[in-house]
C-alpha cells in the first residue's frame, strides 16, 4: 500500500473485472482518519485544479498547483479503490438480473466515483455511509436499463428480491408460490409483492403458439417456442387459461386488452388483471417455459 502522501496509481486506465478484484487485495480498508486525510488531499488537489484553470499563476506556483492536482488524483483514485468491497457487494445482490455482473460493477464503480467528488468529511459521516446510496443508485439503474419499462432503484431491488424468494419457494414446495408466501419471506406487503413480481415478468412471447397469431406474415416461430407455450397452458386452470388466449390472441382472435376480455367473460377488469397475474407467475415457473426462456 503507498502511503496516503503520494499518488495511488489504479491497475489501468480503463478497469476491467479482474482489475478490480486484483485491487480487492491490493488495496486494503481504510480507517476513518485514513478517509479523512484522503479526502482532504483530494479537496486540495481540486482547490489547485480551479486555481491553475483561472490562469495568471507565476511559473513557480504553477508547479506546486500541478504536484497539489497530482497528489489529489492519487488520493481519488486511492480512495475509490479501496472501496470497491462495496460496489461488489452491492452488485452481488443484483447478480442473475440480466445485466453482466461485470456491467453492474462498473456502474457501481462510477457511482463511487460521483460519492468521492461529493464527499465531505467534515460532516462526522464515514465514506461508506455517504457512498451507499451512490453506489446502489448507479447499479439498480444499470440493472433496470435491461426492461422496456424502467423500474425506480429500490423497487429493482425489490423486484429481484421477490423474484429469488419465489424460485427458492418453488425448489422447496414444488409448485409456483402464491403473493402472500413471497410477500412473508421478504416482508414486504403483499399488494407490492404482486405488483412488483408483474413488472419483473419475462413471459415467452404467449402469441407465437400458432404462426397466424402474431408477428409479421410469413415470419417462423420457433418449433421450441410453440411447444413450450403448449405445455405450459395446459397447466393452467381453464378460467386462466381462457384469459390468457384471450389477451395474448392465442386463441386465434387477436391481442385484447383487459377491459374486452372482462366485457367477453362478464366480469369485472380486477378478476381478469388477478387471473392474467396468477397465470403469467405459473407459466413463468414451468420447467418448458425455463429452457426456452431468454
Amino acid at each position: 500500500m503507498s502511503s496516503l502522501g503520494t499518488p495511488f496509481s489504479p491497475p489501468s486506465a480503463a478497469p476491467s473485472p479482474s482489475a478490480y478484484a486484483r485491487a480487492l487485495t491490493a488495496v486494503p480498508l481504510l480507517t476513518a482518519d485514513e478517509e479523512v486525510a484522503l479526502a482532504q488531499t483530494y479537496g486540495a488537489g481540486r482547490a489547485a485544479r480551479a486555481r491553475l484553470e483561472s490562469g495568471g499563476t507565476a511559473p513557480d506556483e504553477r508547479v506546486v498547483l500541478l504536484e497539489t492536482v497530482a497528489r489529489g488524483s492519487g488520493a481519488r483514485a486511492h480512495l475509490v479503490l479501496a472501496n470497491v468491497r462495496l460496489v461488489v457487494a452491492f452488485a452481488r445482490r443484483l447478480d442473475g438480473c440480466g445485466v453482466p455482473f461485470a456491467d453492474l460493477v462498473q456502474e457501481g464503480v462510477v457511482g463511487l466515483m460521483r460519492a468521492v467528488d461529493g464527499f465531505d468529511p467534515a460532516r462526522g459521516f464515514r465514506f461508506s455511509t455517504y457512498a451507499a446510496s451512490w453506489v446502489k443508485r448507479h447499479i439498480a439503474d444499470a440493472a433496470g436499463a435491461r426492461r422496456a419499462v424502467r423500474l425506480p432503484p429500490k423497487a429493482e431491488v425489490q423486484a429481484l428480491a421477490c423474484r429469488d424468494a419465489a424460485e427458492v419457494l418453488l425448489r422447496e414446495s414444488g409448485r409456483a408460490p402464491s403473493a402472500r408466501a413471497v410477500a412473508a419471506r421478504v416482508g414486504i406487503p403483499e399488494t407490492r409483492v404482486e405488483r412488483l413480481l408483474a413488472a419483473d415478468a419475462a413471459p415467452v412471447p404467449l402469441d407465437a403458439l400458432d404462426g397466424e397469431c402474431g408477428g409479421e406474415p410469413g415470419e417462423r416461430v420457433d418449433p421450441r417456442v410453440r411447444w413450450a407455450v403448449r405445455e405450459a397452458l395446459a397447466v393452467l386452470p381453464a378460467g386462466e387459461r381462457e384469459v390468457v388466449e384471450r389477451r395474448f390472441g392465442i386463441d386465434g382472435g387477436g391481442a385484447r386488452s383487459v377491459r374486452a376480455v372482462a366485457l367477453e367473460l362478464g366480469c369485472g377488469p380486477e378478476v381478469v388483471r388477478a387471473q392474467e397475474r396468477r397465470a403469467l407467475q405459473t407459466l413463468r415457473a414451468h420447467p418448458a417455459v425455463g429452457i426456452v426462456a431468454p
